[in-house]
C-alpha cells in the first residue's frame, strides 16, 4: 500500500484537513510506517492536481486558513 492509498483511505471515513490527517496518520499506523508532515503534505498536492480529493477552505481566526479534505469519486474509483 502506498501513502496515497493509506490517505485516500483515512479520507473515505472522515473529512480531515491535513494536520488531522497527519494526527489519524500517527495514531493507527505509525508504529510501523512513518510519514512526515511534508510527506503527507505533498501527497495531499498530489492528490489534490490528480482531481483525487475535493477541499474546502476553512478561515480561521488568528491563524491561516486551513483546507478540510474529502475523497471524491475519482478517488475512490
Amino acid at each position: 500500500m502506498s501513502l496515497r492509498h493509506a490517505i485516500l483511505a483515512l479520507l473515505t471515513v472522515e473529512k480531515g484537513s491535513g494536520y488531522d490527517l497527519v494526527k489519524r496518520f500517527n495514531q493507527s499506523v505509525r508504529y510501523f510506517w512513518a510519514s512526515s508532515f511534508q510527506q503527507i503534505y505533498r501527497e495531499l498536492q498530489t492528490l489534490e492536481d490528480a482531481n483525487a480529493i475535493d477541499f474546502v477552505t476553512v478561515e480561521q481566526t488568528g491563524k491561516p486558513d486551513k483546507k478540510v479534505y474529502d475523497v471524491n469519486a475519482s478517488g475512490i474509483a
